[in-house]
């Protein structure tokens, strides 16, 4: 008798804190955003008001981050990168799609995925404490709190659905997340804060 183990292909994704040069250029990209205002609003899942398209004319962000970003995921999930056709092939990457979503209070996006090889999403200004949105009248006596917060759902080896949450506050500013566009995600509303968050997302392809 022969028995040999499988072992699922499960993926995970990338936790990235970025440099001062890199949150510099997106700054940039935003301010001229608002100068160009290409509206991404009808191709997007997301129930937010505004959402402007980022040009990025130098590929500034794949020569200095995106790429090593795809380099490291493969070193760190090689089984979900050949799942994804990543390792292995010579084929080049490039950015598809860049644009800024300005969320305010009451605004989500469901729980999608992306189309693409990678996808990513960077935090650039979170108005809100995830501590204190828990602490809404409408939040108390619940266990779990999902209010304001962004969720990646993940499956587990015997293929049943985890929830990662990222609870929002200040601190996860300058914050990336790197991952198959496969990978499904979403983002609460927050409530009773008329700050604005701020928050970029992109797509990888193959050319």
């Amino acid at each position: 008798m022969k028995i040999k183990s499988i072992t699922p292909p499960v993926t995970g994704w990338l936790e990235i804190d970025l440099d001062e040069n890199i949150i510099t250029h997106l700054n940039k990209l935003i301010d001229q955003s608002k100068i160009d205002n290409i509206s991404m609003k009808d191709s997007l899942a997301g129930h937010i008001t505004s959402s402007l398209e980022l040009k990025d004319r130098e590929d500034y962000l794949m020569d200095n981050l995106l790429i090593n970003c795809a380099n490291q995921f493969d070193q760190a999930f090689p089984a979900a990168a050949k799942l994804i056709n990543h390792i292995g092939t010579q084929q080049r990457l490039v950015l598809n799609s860049l644009w800024v979503n300005f969320q305010k209070k009451h605004e989500f996006n469901p729980m999608h995925d992306h189309s693409g090889v990678f996808s990513f999403v960077i935090w650039m200004k979170i108005p809100t404490d995830w501590k204190e949105q828990a602490k809404l009248p409408f939040m108390e006596g619940q266990k779990h709190s999902s209010v304001s917060n962004f969720e990646i759902t993940y499956p587990d080896t015997d293929w049943t659905l985890n929830q990662n949450y990222y609870q929002m506050s200040p601190e996860l500013e300058g914050k990336m997340l790197f991952f198959s566009s496969r990978l499904k995600h979403g983002v609460y509303p927050f409530y009773e804060n008329d700050g604005t968050r701020i928050s970029i997302s992109g797509n990888i392809m193959y050319a």
